[in-house]
């Protein structure tokens, strides 16, 4: 990484582009204090991290730069089969499925007792590959030191391999090159210190230096692609934190569409819906519709539009992209990669204008990056300024106090208990008691009026205008407002929106079947209830109760749309009571 500040943008741009399934990172140079900030790097990986400065720290005031550092990035989705088997300050291992993972940094030259330190680190890793030696074994980082060459520490390393039949993954010797890991603009240095080794090459698909684009670190990633086993068998529990490996951060991640290619997510739904509207077609023909089509149909669109975005929309904290990053860093970034890519083309020579612009352009990318980091705790934007502007009323103190009101008290107690099991109890009983009735013999006499009434009641003729059609539909969703929480499907007004041009006319073959057959899916039932405090100024200065918060619902967003399409279509059979406030 070459530090936090520079790696994690080229750890952020393999995220978006690559998503591996796990991440070797060395020289991150954190406190033991700041290892959280590895975590906040993309909420989809579990961050196993261990600082080398922990000794600097406790033995008096740091002086000099920082150093040092591992850390692994394992994708979320492995976490119930990754287990942490060790960690220390230049080496971490785990067990993911079937695989031992072990991420290096080795000491470079100059290091004092460099020898012994890569003697017993790779003591204490041999213990471990014994311990698992049935296990595919990986291992892989930053060797600081040249496999191919004869010095005392290559030759040790060279032993340890052929005893543990290591072979290396990535071949840096190509026919008519020699491909480099490490390079050294400023001492006009480049080598080859960074390997994958591996005890079983049948597993290893593919492997590649990425020596592409810009990357601010003096080393360039290396990617490795092989398959490992994570059946049931494998799976260990979670991962429980150890006082090194894994810091714990609350972080809340949401699908960031103002990020995403809005027409690769549009044309993949578009595949996915196709055989919906066929479905929905023959239903329609074949008159077969029943209870059960209908649930299986809304089921596969909430799939469909849930599986896109998976693959499409990246899902990033709220401060994984700096509102700081504009459009002058967008530039300096591309105009350093085409400077990189024309040295490159050139034969990476070390001197001449071609070197001098290749310097010129990632210094200043650089430079940018830093200077303009300054600007999220101290200046605010012009987009930032324009988006107060636009807003009025409310709408502009929400937005007000989100952004510069940090101050408030976090609330840690209600009904004055602590359990937050317990205390979402107290709010079951509470919000349950707002949908019963007030008085039962009073809501028995209404629902016996209700039932005489409705016995003798012939409605309105329906013909084909009370259909909803595709247009309908459509209007309706781009009506509704963007950017509110999912729901218990995970789908949001984003998905159904920004989705292919076919999905209005599939939901409103759905809802006209629905108004067929009599029935909706009994996931438009099923909504969740926020609890929102009424006076925030309330917990500096009384007893917070469940009395002084109000519930809101987030219903299913399909079955909001239903809800409009029905409002539109039917506004003539509905009547609003005066007594009906807001």
């Amino acid at each position: 990484m070459h530090g936090f500040n520079q790696g994690s943008h080229t750890v952020r741009d393999l995220v978006l582009s690559r998503q591996p399934d796990i991440f070797l990172l060395q020289e991150h140079w954190l406190t033991p204090a700041n290892l959280d900030k590895l975590q906040e790097l993309s909420p989809q990986y579990l961050c196993f991290c261990s600082s080398a400065m922990r000794s600097t720290v406790e033995s008096g005031i740091m002086y000099g730069r920082p150093f040092g550092g591992v850390a692994v990035l394992v994708n979320n989705k492995l976490k119930k089969c990754t287990e942490i088997l060790c960690s220390a300050d230049r080496y971490i291992i785990l067990s993911v499925g079937n695989a031992l993972i072990v991420n290096l940094y080795l000491p470079c030259v100059g290091t004092a007792d460099r020898m012994e330190i890569i003697e017993d680190i790779m003591c204490n890793v041999s213990v471990w590959i014994q311990k698992y030696n049935d296990r595919i074994l990986i291992i892989g980082g930053d060797f600081n030191t040249d496999l191919d060459k004869h010095n005392p520490a290559a030759d040790f390393l060279n032993n340890f391999a052929n005893e543990h039949a290591l072979h290396r993954c990535i071949n840096l010797q190509t026919p008519g090159e020699k491909r480099f890991t490490f390079f050294n603009d400023a001492q006009g240095t480049r080598s080859e210190i960074d390997f994958f080794l591996c005890n079983d090459m049948h597993v290893v698909l593919d492997s590649d230096v990425l020596d592409q684009g810009c990357i601010l670190s003096d080393h360039v990633p290396i990617l490795v692609e092989c398959t490992i086993t994570v059946s049931a068998c494998n799976c260990f529990r979670p991962p429980v934190a150890t006082d090194v490996s894994s810091p714990s951060v609350a972080s809340v991640s949401q699908l960031r569409w103002d990020h995403a290619n809005l027409s690769r997510y549009r044309d993949m739904s578009e595949s996915y819906l196709w055989s919906i509207l066929q479905q929905l077609i023959n239903l329609e023909n074949y008159s077969g519709c029943n209870v059960e089509s209908l649930e299986l149909i809304y089921r596969q669109i909430v799939d469909a539009l849930k599986r896109t975005s998976d693959e499409t929309i990246p899902t990033c904290k709220k401060n994984f992209f700096k509102f700081w990053w504009d459009q002058d860093l967008d530039e300096l970034k591309s105009r350093s990669v085409v400077s990189c890519d024309i040295w490159k083309a050139a034969g990476r020579p070390r001197s001449g204008p071609i070197f001098r612009n290749y310097r010129r352009d990632k210094s200043a990318y650089r430079y940018g990056i830093r200077s303009k980091r300054i600007s999220d705790t101290e200046v605010y934007t012009n987009e930032l300024h324009e988006a107060l502007m636009e807003k009025q009323g409310a709408s502009f103190w929400k937005c007000w106090k989100s952004k510069f009101e940090k101050g408030a008290r976090s609330l840690n107690s209600v009904n004055g208990i602590t359990d937050s099991s317990v205390i979402a109890e107290h709010f079951v009983s509470h919000f349950s008691k707002s949908c019963s009735s007030n008085d039962v013999n009073a809501a028995s006499r209404l629902r016996k009026k209700y039932v005489d009434m409705r016995a003798y009641y012939i409605g309105g003729r329906i013909d084909d205008s009370y259909k909803f059609d595709a247009e309908l539909v459509e209007n309706v969703i781009h009506k509704m407002k963007k950017g509110k929480a999912a729901d218990l499907d995970g789908i949001t007004v984003e998905h159904l929106c920004y989705s292919s041009g076919i999905l209005p006319c599939i939901l409103s073959k759905l809802f006209n079947l629905c108004m067929t057959v009599g029935y909706v899916p009994l996931s438009f039932g099923k909504s969740y209830t926020v609890p929102i405090l009424k006076d925030k100024n309330a917990v500096h200065c009384k007893s917070i109760t469940v009395d002084d918060f109000r519930g809101i619902s987030i219903s299913p967003a399909i079955s909001k749309v239903f809800e409009h399409c029905i409002l539109d279509r039917y506004r003539d059979f509905f009547k609003t009571s005066d007594n009906q406030f807001g």
